[in-house]
């Protein structure tokens, strides 16, 4: 399992310019295996009709950063996103650091 750290991925957040309003709720997920709300929960699980479905404007707006996130950042580890049940098994896993 890849172990994601925190200044690593607000670095990398910032770098594709992912809404701001997002960050704290990535970092929790990626770090922390914390439940990242439903909008967010569609985007990793690549769900995307119903990402749009749930994104407010700025987040509909914001999609190919968030796909640039996914493959700069996340690619590297499908345990964390790519299905409904990547992430589901993402959030029971405890954090390497707990």
């Amino acid at each position: 399992m890849i172990h994601f750290n925190e200044e690593d991925v607000l670095m990398d957040l910032r770098h594709c310019r992912v809404p701001e309003g997002s960050h704290g709720a990535i970092v929790r997920y990626l770090v922390h295996h914390i439940h990242p709300g439903g909008f967010l929960a569609a985007v990793f699980s690549n769900q995307l009709m119903e990402a749009f479905a749930r994104a407010d404007e700025t987040n509909q707006a914001a999609m190919r950063q968030y796909a640039m996130f996914l493959y700069n950042t996340m690619l590297a580890s499908r345990d964390c996103w790519g299905s409904p049940a990547a992430v589901a098994k993402w959030i029971d896993q405890e954090p390497e650091d707990a």
